[in-house]
């Protein structure tokens, strides 16, 4: 005598059909895709960073020296400065306010258009 073992298999032990295993490759292709543009940002955002840091070292180093001289000597200070591999034009611009202190705008810029701008307010006192 021979017994036959008749496997049945129902429907919830077929496994993944060909459409629902293509929908989960297309899910997966749309979140690598959004995964990939993210990481390319972070990388274009990531390269700039150095440049703005250095263009506000740049700003603020203008700022203290014209604590130091006083608006009056601004004309002796360099306008193109380098600050490790970058090389940044430095502009200020002065605006006397209304409560008599000098408005004064400083920008370093680097030739990439990278930059920082910084605004600070001088006694129109000079200084000795």
């Amino acid at each position: 005598m021979r017994t036959h073992l008749m496997l049945r298999c129902s429907t919830s032990d077929r496994g993944i059909t060909l459409v629902e295993l293509m929908v989960a490759i297309v899910i997966l292709s749309i979140a690598t895709v959004a995964t990939m543009r993210g990481l390319n940002q972070s990388v274009h955002e990531a390269q700039g960073a150095e440049q703005r840091v250095l263009a506000q070292t740049v700003a603020l180093n203008r700022v203290e020296e014209l604590k130091l001289l006083g608006p009056a000597r601004a004309d002796s200070l360099p306008e193109k400065v380098t600050m490790g591999a970058f090389r940044f034009d430095v502009t200020t611009d002065f605006e006397l306010t209304s409560g008599g202190l000098i408005k004064a705008s400083v920008n370093a810029r680097s030739d990439d258009g990278i930059g920082a701008l910084l605004v600070v307010y001088l006694s129109p006192l000079a200084r000795p």
